[in-house]
């Protein structure tokens, strides 16, 4: 069976960034026994993603990149914002072991929905917070094997 939309796909990949000519960083990869597991055409993956898988069958393997403008877009500053560290009080403190630079968190926006962002600074009165994917801006590789294809069942 080959790739194709409304397939569950399993595939052991590595994923690496880096802009072309230099050296790229492994960013992820899947564990030996863990491939990854999607269907395919359900809207979960990048649109080009699966492009690049389509028709592969069973151990054929994939080497392809994605540029950034197709995966999860430039690196923008204005999802760069900085906010009272007030926002973050909970019984009058600041949990220290959620609330510190580098920590990816979950921030539920005005409008009800839920953003991830990375706590990039912290002065004693402000957090700044990045709203960017962690791989914005990034050219992405990915190299790996198709492990299993199935019709999907639902």
């Amino acid at each position: 069976m080959k790739v194709s939309k409304n397939t569950v796909v399993s595939v052991s990949y590595q994923l690496f960034c880096g802009d072309e000519g230099e050296k790229e960083e492994l960013m992820e990869q899947t564990k030996k026994n863990q491939p990854y597991k999607f269907t395919c055409g359900a809207g979960t993956e990048l649109e080009k993603f699966e492009e690049n898988l389509m028709g592969k069958s069973v151990g054929d393997s994939f080497d392809f990149y994605i540029e950034c403008q197709d995966a999860y877009g430039e690196y923008d500053d204005d999802k760069v914002v900085t906010v009272p560290k007030s926002t973050f009080l909970v019984d009058g403190e600041i949990d220290e072991e959620e609330i510190y630079v580098d920590n990816l968190i979950t921030m539920s926006m005005e409008d009800g929905q839920k953003r991830d962002a990375v706590i990039i600074d912290m002065t004693e009165d402000e957090v700044t917070l990045d709203f960017n994917h962690l791989l914005a801006g990034e050219r992405l590789h990915f190299v790996g094997t198709i492990v299993d294809v199935r019709k999907s069942t639902k």
